[in-house]
């Protein structure tokens, strides 16, 4: 009974060392600690975690390791900085967790945000966005020494009063709530304005283009400060059917269809949710689905000899079958970032085949094709095209299962 009361006073002593702690500290972590404290006085599960000093005993002196090894006081960013030099992180200053970076109206790139820290500390970035019609948007910055974990955020902001910038490809309204009777003009061609005030950002230019709205008397001007390169992500489409684009029960060779296989692709590619508007969702095939085609040649949208073949085209134009769609709308509404696929999916084709072969012995061919080798010939061309208008800040791999690939059999030595 002895023994006990020692120990109950020696928790109470480590408790309120915690409490202590607590009250210097408001980041102090202090979960660990009172879990071993419940286990010891036996009002809880004892963790496995609880030996912290590895001495083979539970006992007060586990508490007071881990409430050493979490103490916050040093789990702080060392800075905060931004790839845009447009724009800066004023006066770091590491106990102060949140920030403003004010940025112009229209559809400027967000600043992609990193960080600093002591060595030994973990950082986590999760990148701020503003989808279309919203004006805010944050990053957040998780530091973390493995038990405790401080966050920073940087809160970006549009407003008018700090000019106005778009990025390339983008579509805006000018912004006049009734346009009726109004005519548009622009001083440059870099950025053009058709008769209902819909402005298309051609080129990526650092000087200010003015467009005009005339009715009458009444001149209305808005300035577009500069318009940089568009933020992308680069989505890959890979994997079998799925990847690829095809509906079940459908059999199209590009040449001949029968009737009642149009009647549904046909009636299904009219199901097909176009993005909502141009410059915004691309996609670059590698390996085009023959029913895409055949059906955009129908629909008078490519011309008899034209194919998607490693071409870069805006799918609000040139819709097709698969995920392309819903994934880069869905994608774009939800953070106002452009998105273009890659599509380099083989129906049926063994995911051996999508192998790197430097590392992978079973990688190989499938039907004469190496589908690591065509996917990076085509990032390699696609990259390319983007770099002189586009800036990829985001890269993701979607590996689209088919069925059970039973037919795609994968036998190496074969090829």
């Amino acid at each position: 009974m002895k023994e006990k009361k020692i120990l109950i006073i020696m928790s109470i002593i480590a408790i309120v060392a915690v409490l202590t702690a607590m009250i210097v500290s408001a980041a102090f972590d202090f979960t660990k600690s009172l879990a071993v404290m419940s286990g010891i006085i036996g009002v809880g599960d004892m963790p496995d975690y609880a030996d912290a000093n590895g001495d083979g005993e539970i006992n007060v002196l586990d508490v007071i390791k881990l409430m050493r090894d979490q103490n916050a006081s040093d789990v702080y960013l060392t800075g905060i900085t931004l790839d845009d030099g447009n724009y800066s992180i004023e006066n770091f200053d590491k106990n102060k967790d949140e920030y403003t970076v004010n940025l112009p109206a229209g559809r400027p790139p967000i600043p992609q945000v990193s960080a600093t820290a002591e060595a030994g500390l973990e950082i986590e970035v999760t990148q701020g966005y503003i989808p279309d019609g919203e004006t805010e948007g944050t990053a957040y910055i998780q530091v973390s020494n493995g038990y405790v974990t401080n966050t920073y955020k940087v809160n970006f902001v549009r407003d008018i009063e700090n000019g106005f910038v778009l990025q390339y490809d983008d579509r805006y309204e000018f912004p006049l709530d009734d346009k009726t009777g109004y005519t548009f003009s622009s001083n440059n061609a870099a950025l053009t304005v058709d008769a209902n005030g819909l402005m298309t950002a051609n080129a990526v230019v650092n000087t200010p283009i003015t467009v005009t709205a005339t009715k009458g008397s009444d001149t209305k001007t808005l300035v577009v400060d500069r318009i940089e390169k568009a933020h992308i992500n680069l989505f890959f489409m890979t994997g079998q059917s799925n990847g690829q684009g095809c509906f079940d029960n459908v059999s199209m060779d590009g040449e001949q269809v029968d009737a009642s296989a149009q009647e549904r692709y046909y009636g299904y590619m009219g199901q097909v949710e176009k993005i909502g508007q141009d410059g915004r969702v691309y996609s670059y095939d590698v390996h085009p689905r023959n029913e895409n085609i055949a059906y955009l040649k129908d629909m008078g949208l490519l011309q008899s000899n034209e194919t998607l073949a490693k071409r870069f085209y805006d799918l609000n134009k040139l819709t097709k079958q698969g995920h392309f769609n819903s994934l880069g709308k869905t994608w774009y509404d939800s953070t106002g970032e452009k998105v273009v696929f890659l599509q380099s999916a083989w129906s049926g084709s063994p995911i051996e085949a999508w192998l790197n072969p430097e590392k992978y012995d079973v990688a190989g061919t499938y039907s004469s094709r190496n589908f690591w080798e065509t996917t990076k010939t085509g990032y390699e061309a696609l990259t390319e095209i983007l770099s002189e208008n586009y800036e990829i800040i985001r890269k993701a791999n979607f590996w689209c299962q088919g069925e059970t690939a039973m037919t795609a059999y994968y036998v190496k030595a074969k090829g």
